[in-house]
């Protein structure tokens, strides 16, 4: 009796263990590698080019995670916008180092059709709106001295209609739109330490100087999403 019990219960794990392997099961990659090697002609700072590396997690169904981290530093324009056409040989003399930092987070809203076999997939491929956030500084200086050095900042709060097309969970575009405030600043620091701030007029003229002094902050851009894990 207790043989033909125990043959019962060993037939009965195989049908089990065959119908769990037959069950399809979701395997969506959760972390995004992000970046657009086009930013290091011209990032959030005027002639400043911006090296940019990011990671986007997905969180659930409809909501996912991303952070950027940027260098950055002069961009190939840095002496065609700054110097005149008799004093581009001493652009090289300037360095114009600095960082960025983003944070945003995604909503969902419209999930593309996947082709995998279930449908809440955790592939964040569809329309979204997000609320992102930017800070950036730069200082231009030479390369020999700290000082005299010029500080430019930005910090930027938008929302963000956006689209994301991911293929086969290995590549995808993350194209987006958006609206909100930005507070641009200059601070100089003079050869005793002194940091003043100054109007961003002073250094950009006519209407892209009004922009950047504006706090209307329009933004349109696009990153390169790469599946890690």
């Amino acid at each position: 009796m207790s043989f033909s019990l125990t043959i019962v219960v060993l037939f009965s794990c195989f049908l089990s263990s065959s119908q769990t392997k037959s069950t399809p099961v979701a395997d969506f990659k959760r972390i995004y590698f992000k970046t657009n090697p086009f930013t290091i002609l011209q990032g959030p700072i005027p002639f400043v080019g911006e090296y940019r590396l990011g990671l986007e997690f997905v969180g659930s169904n409809r909501l996912s995670y991303q952070f950027m981290g940027s260098y950055m530093n002069k961009s190939p324009f840095f002496a065609v916008s700054i110097f005149p056409d008799t004093a581009r040989s001493q652009a090289k003399l300037y360095e114009f180092p600095g960082y960025r930092a983003q944070a945003e987070v995604k909503y969902y809203f419209m999930k593309f059709k996947s082709d995998k076999t279930i449908d809440r997939a955790l592939n964040p491929s569809g329309m979204y709106v997000s609320g992102h956030f930017s800070y950036a500084s730069a200082t231009l200086k030479t390369k020999r001295f700290p000082v005299p050095s010029t500080e430019w900042t930005n910090l930027t709060f938008t929302a963000r209609l956006g689209m994301q097309i991911i293929y086969k969970d290995d590549f995808g575009l993350d194209g987006f739109v958006g609206l909100g405030y930005k507070r641009n600043e200059i601070f100089e620091t003079d050869y005793q330490g002194n940091r003043i701030r100054v109007p961003l007029e002073d250094y950009v003229e006519d209407f892209f100087g009004a922009y950047l002094a504006s706090p209307i902050k329009f933004s349109l851009g696009f990153n390169f999403a790469l599946g890690l894990i």
